[in-house]
């Protein structure tokens, strides 16, 4: 009775399991279909640590569809923040998924802001973020990605900075510019 009374409905995670139970920190694979970003399994993983793995990547495959179902922006939000509060290589997967597939401009800053926000595996975190950077994209969410990463400081964000200093819109030289510290 007690398990079922803190059970949270909307990412199916029972509040005892998530008080018992450490967030796992293994890599996970996408979807085959997922374009972005491309990850590798970890072998070392364990019997029960790959049905925490397992039950971990259905929760997520939940709130994807959730978020793809709903036309509310702030439902949409809202699912963006449960996604990235997990932390790990299979919620950046998700949100790299979610950012290819929205065609709002003020989500996809939203969807940039909780990858942005995340912790770990960088790599895919600069996949996404370069996705951003698309000369397709609106002006706004290339302006979020190049602030993403200058949040990142890693060598590889800094390269991808400096080119974009050369970018051929003056607008997107000057944010590179200013993010990296000097005058386009």
């Amino acid at each position: 009775m007690l398990v079922a009374a803190l059970t949270m409905p909307s990412c199916g995670r029972s509040a005892e399991k998530t008080a018992t139970q450490a967030e796992p920190t293994t890599s996970v694979a996408p979807s085959p279909a997922a374009p972005l970003p491309n990850l590798v399994p970890t072998t070392t993983e364990t019997p029960a640590s790959l049905a925490t793995v397992q039950e971990e990547r259905r929760d997520l495959a939940d709130l994807e569809q959730q978020y793809g179902q709903t036309s509310d922006p702030y439902e949409k939000m809202d699912t963006l923040r449960q996604i990235s509060d997990w932390q790990n290589t299979a919620a950046i997967a998700t949100l790299g998924r979610i950012f290819q597939s929205e065609a709002s401009p003020e989500l996809r800053c939203e969807v940039l802001g909780a990858v942005i926000g995340s912790e770990g595996n960088e790599a895919s975190r600069l996949e996404i973020l370069m996705a951003g950077l698309a000369p397709a994209q609106p002006l706004r969410v290339r302006q979020v990605a190049i602030a993403g990463l200058q949040a990142m400081e890693t060598p590889e964000a800094k390269e991808v900075l400096q080119r974009m200093r050369n970018d051929t819109d003056p607008e997107i030289q000057a944010a590179a510019a200013e993010e990296t510290g000097r005058e386009p």
